[in-house]
């Protein structure tokens, strides 16, 4: 399978790396592509690095995991992912002041709602 990851930090990198080693052909992108060399080194063989719109169509899977706080810029970087399956991994937490991780939404709603909303209202359809 050829699975797209837009975000490749420690849950879009990792997952990555299992699926190369199961045979998977995987593309991991970033903001910051330059910085994908060791991960797509670490990952072997079946391994891409590349931009969030490569991962998009390059992917028949897209793990989405980019920072919540970045979801906006991810889905315009990516482009329409109509017809893909969108796996999404993000997490809506944040650090705070006495240095926890606590949640940043309120308790009504999940980031996969927001992703939802969100994607219903972009061009990324």
């Amino acid at each position: 399978m050829k699975i797209g990851i837009i975000g490749a930090g420690k849950v879009g990198g990792s997952l990555g790396k299992l699926w190369v080693r199961t045979g998977h052909q995987v593309l991991f992108s970033s903001r910051h592509p330059k910085r994908l060399r060791v991960l797509v080194e670490e990952a072997g063989p079946g391994a891409y690095g590349g931009d969030v719109g490569d991962a998009a169509l390059f992917g028949d899977v897209i793990l989405f995991s980019p920072n919540f706080w970045c979801v906006d810029d991810a889905l315009v970087a990516a482009g329409p992912l109509k017809g893909r399956t969108l796996i999404d991994v993000t997490n809506p937490v944040e650090w705070n002041p006495n240095g926890r991780i606590v949640r940043s939404l309120p308790q009504s709603t999940t980031a996969g709602e927001e992703l939802a909303k969100k994607i219903s209202k972009c061009s990324c359809r």
